[in-house]
């Protein structure tokens, strides 16, 4: 293909429309980028550290719970069961164990899913089982040869003892004196409920009492019993619009993402430039061979009894993104992010959704035929090796705009875009494509001397125009190779640095 044609008129890039933009044809048109605006977000704060939704029985439980299916969750206490209680409504729709249901619903209350609250007590013995009967034993000898009576004194002969002694057919008889008893209060008193032990004949009143398992026939002191406390869990209503987000939106998301070509990892945990471990919602990386984007998206949540994500949330997120070095942020608001949150969103290049508006364009971006997201990696034509500093340029520019087109970006040549501080700059490259979730966008220099390497002052140069045109993905190719100065300048800008004999590798 022959080299276009010299000293081309810088080409406007006109503003993304809905959808996916189509390319330009043919005609290399000079275009001046704008950068689309962000659509604000609500950021949620859920750092779990564990993807609960990786097991598909929890999902099938959050389902029952976000749609009513399931109210609150109570325990049956019964001897029946293995552990002495059960939680038979989530067992029967979850076909779990009984102690496979009590550590999914442990799971979710420690992620703040599920509310957890106490429901009963019961006993164990020290060796977990819960089988128990209580005994009754004679303080004086152990023995559980006791009877139970009504307590009696005669007053006339003053014998004392418990009503069955007294008890013959119908009427009290004194068993020392022989006399009827007729009247209370004049021929005898109720003393009160009293034990007797049959074996040594001591009464008393309170009977030692102890625990028998009933499998082991083991007798155990109250002392040596353990308390086994069982809950009941509701539903966080809190946490509904999350969970709604999180059972479909969510995972379409994702899916459309792997099938842009990102490699997607959920609640991901990266190691930033601090050294403070943090974790992402999700984390999107592609590898676009010339650059790498690397999209970070938060999912933020009001807090209990808010209406909308503060700007503490928000900017929790912001300094996580800018610690690891994610060069693309998304957050989704649940229910909706504030104004401050808003404002903070656009000045630092959030792409801001609320969740019912990320659910929408989920759905919509999910509905679009792979074709039309497809990849392709082949240059239709390889980057070949010319001898003229002119047309070694042309070549590359040529090679490059079409390799990029052939992985479906937006390719315009001697862009004009109006940065910042009011000034127009011209980039020999800018690309771009519509992600929908996100427009990754590059500029790409190229510069070149004729048996020197590019020095610093091109690079600053470049640096500084892609800074105040707001360009994040920065490319420069250095025809034949770079300065030593100029590449460590490179490296803390973070721009991707192409030399000559690295083009035919990489296209």
């Amino acid at each position: 293909m022959p080299p276009p044609p010299p000293n081309k008129e810088p080409v406007l890039v006109p503003p993304l429309e809905n959808g996916m933009t189509k390319p330009p044809i043919d005609k290399p048109a000079m275009v001046v980028v704008q950068q689309p605006a962000a659509t604000p977000i609500t950021p949620v704060p859920i750092e779990t550290g564990v993807n609960v939704f990786e097991d598909p029985r929890i999902v099938k439980l959050i389902d029952g719970l976000v749609n009513g299916k399931l109210g609150d969750i109570t325990p049956t206490v019964d001897f029946s069961y293995k552990y002495g209680y059960a939680y038979p409504s989530v067992d029967s729709l979850l076909d779990t164990s009984d102690m496979e249901t009590v550590n999914i619903l442990e799971t979710l209350a420690q992620n703040g899913i599920l509310i957890k609250q106490p429901f009963e007590k019961f006993n164990i013995d020290p060796d977990g089982q819960f089988q128990l009967v209580p005994t009754e034993h004679c303080p004086r000898d152990d023995s559980s040869n006791l009877i139970k009576g009504q307590l009696i004194e005669h007053f006339s002969c003053g014998y004392v003892g418990l009503d069955k002694d007294f008890k013959q057919d119908s009427r009290y008889v004194c068993p020392k004196c022989h006399k009827d008893l007729r009247l209370i209060g004049t021929d005898y008193r109720n003393i009160g409920i009293h034990y007797r032990c049959q074996d040594d004949g001591e009464i008393f009143t309170t009977p030692v009492i102890k625990w028998r398992n009933l499998r082991t026939r083991k007798e155990w002191n109250q002392e040596e019993l353990k308390e086994m406390e069982v809950y009941s869990y509701r539903f966080s209503p809190d946490k509904k619009g999350w969970l709604e987000f999180q059972l479909k939106p969510k995972t379409q998301l994702v899916d459309f993402l792997r099938v842009q070509g990102y490699q997607v990892q959920e609640l991901a945990q990266l190691t930033g430039k601090s050294g403070a471990i943090h974790t992402v919602d999700i984390l999107a990386i592609r590898d676009d061979i010339l650059t790498k984007i690397i999209l970070g998206v938060g999912i933020l949540v009001a807090g209990s009894g808010e209406s909308e994500v503060g700007l503490e949330a928000l900017f929790r997120f912001d300094s996580r993104a800018y610690d690891i070095g994610i060069n693309y942020k998304v957050v989704i608001a649940i229910p909706r992010l504030g104004a401050e949150g808003i404002n903070f969103a656009n000045r630092q290049m959030i792409r801001a959704f609320e969740a019912k508006t990320m659910a929408a364009v989920v759905s919509d971006i999910t509905s679009i035929p792979r074709s039309r997201m497809s990849l392709q990696s082949n240059v239709d034509a390889g980057y070949q090796a010319e001898t003229s500093l002119a047309a070694v340029s042309a070549n590359v520019k040529t090679t490059i705009s079409r390799f990029l087109r052939n992985r479906g970006y937006e390719v315009f040549e001697q862009a004009l875009i109006a940065g910042k501080s009011g000034i127009e700059h011209v980039f020999d490259i800018f690309a771009r494509r519509d992600d929908r979730i996100i427009v990754p966008s590059m500029a790409i220099g190229i510069a070149g001397s004729t048996g020197r390497p590019v020095e610093l002052d091109e690079i600053s140069r470049f640096d500084a125009a892609a800074f105040d045109s707001g360009i994040r993905n920065k490319v420069f190719i250095a025809i034949p190779q770079i300065s030593v100065q100029a590449r460590q300048f490179a490296k803390q800008q973070k721009i991707d640095i192409i030399e000559q004999n690295d083009l035919g590798k990489l296209l």
